[in-house]
Formats: C-alpha cells, sequence, structure tokens
C-alpha cells in the first residue's frame, strides 16, 4: 500500500457553514465575534497548517475565501456539506480534506493536526465526535461520495456516523484527554458564554 501525505501541502480545509440557525435568529457563521464573524474567526484560527480554505454553505458568507455551494438542501445536515465538498474538489486526488464545523469555535490548530493520520487510514475523527472529519481523497471515497450522493435523491436519512460506518476503507479514530474543544454553540447563552471567555 501506498503512502498517504501528511504533508500540510496536501491538506484541504473545508469549513462547514450551513445555513441559517433558528435557535441565534441568523446564520451561525455571520455570529458576530469582536469586529468580525465567527466564520471569519474560524479561518483566522484554523487555517495556518493548511495550503487551501474552502466553505461549504448553501449563501456564500466569506467573499474573499472560494465557496462550496451546497448540492442538497441543508436539511441534509453536515453529510451534504461534506459530499457536495467531495464532488467539487475530486480533482484534488490525493489530497486531504479536513472538515470543520463553523460553530466549534474552541477547536485549535493543535487539536486539529492529530487528525493527520501517519498510517494509511483514509478517514480520521475523535473518540465520540464525528466531526472534525479528516479524509483521503483516494478513488474509493470518492466513488462512495457518489454513491451516498445518489442516495440523497431517496429521501435517506444520513448523519456523519453512518457515513463513516458506510466507508469502505480504514478509520483511524483519535483519542484526547480534554473534548472540550470539540463544543458545538447551539444556543445564544453558550454563544455569550464564549465571547465573555474570549473577552470578544
Amino acid at each position: 500500500s501506498c503512502t498517504m501525505p501528511t504533508s500540510l501541502e496536501s491538506r484541504i480545509l473545508v469549513i462547514i457553514a450551513g445555513g441559517a440557525s433558528s435557535r441565534m435568529q441568523q446564520p451561525k457563521a455571520l455570529l458576530p465575534i469582536g469586529k468580525q464573524t465567527l466564520l471569519a474567526y474560524m479561518v483566522t484560527k484554523l487555517s495556518a497548517n493548511f495550503a487551501q480554505v474552502y466553505v461549504s454553505s448553501s449563501t456564500n458568507y466569506l467573499a474573499e475565501l472560494p465557496h462550496l455551494a451546497d448540492l442538497w438542501t441543508s436539511q441534509l445536515g453536515p453529510v451534504s456539506a461534506i459530499v457536495s465538498s467531495t464532488i467539487h474538489l475530486q480533482a484534488n486526488f490525493n489530497y486531504r480534506l479536513t472538515f470543520v464545523p463553523v460553530d466549534m469555535p474552541y477547536l485549535n490548530s493543535a487539536v486539529l493536526d492529530k487528525l493527520i493520520s501517519t498510517d494509511d487510514a483514509s478517514i480520521s475523527y475523535f473518540k465520540d465526535s464525528p466531526l472534525p472529519l479528516e479524509m483521503y481523497l483516494s478513488s474509493q471515497i470518492i466513488d462512495y461520495v457518489h454513491k451516498v450522493a445518489n442516495q440523497f435523491n431517496d429521501s435517506v436519512t444520513y448523519s456523519v456516523k453512518k457515513f463513516i460506518a458506510g466507508a469502505p476503507v480504514s478509520a483511524n479514530v483519535i483519542e484526547l484527554v480534554e473534548y472540550d474543544c470539540l463544543k458545538n454553540i447551539n444556543y445564544p447563552q453558550e454563544w455569550e458564554e464564549f465571547c465573555h471567555e474570549n473577552s470578544m
């Protein structure tokens, strides 16, 4: 088996920015943090160790970054973004795609870098947390993604866990000592706490 690239030149970051959030009464990507949006904050915080950064969403929230349009309705959740982005980027053969939800502001580069596989695992994620997810762009994965995409039309509900479980490749499950960095922001109170803790 061939050794997969783990260098930064072969890594692509995809921030899953989704769409509207009814609880937040606006898209999470546009939540204000200091003088920027949550999306801009996440890009600044995480992009250093990646060759390219993209935003996957139904709307282009950040004009200065390449946008990967969601090919399906946002009702399908993050799997729609993973599948859409992989189809958009399938020409980047042998790259590693790292998918990060925009609403994970406690995440940092040091934690994200633990997903770089040193073995031949094609999918890497943290135990009990299917996102963030790093995926090696092989022909097997591209074929699988197209297969999943065809099932979307049959109104099949797809979770990220189901997507990982069905993938015809090996998975690398990484344990973290501290899981607070993988907290999602789902409620206004959680957002206020984060902004307060970070003096924004």
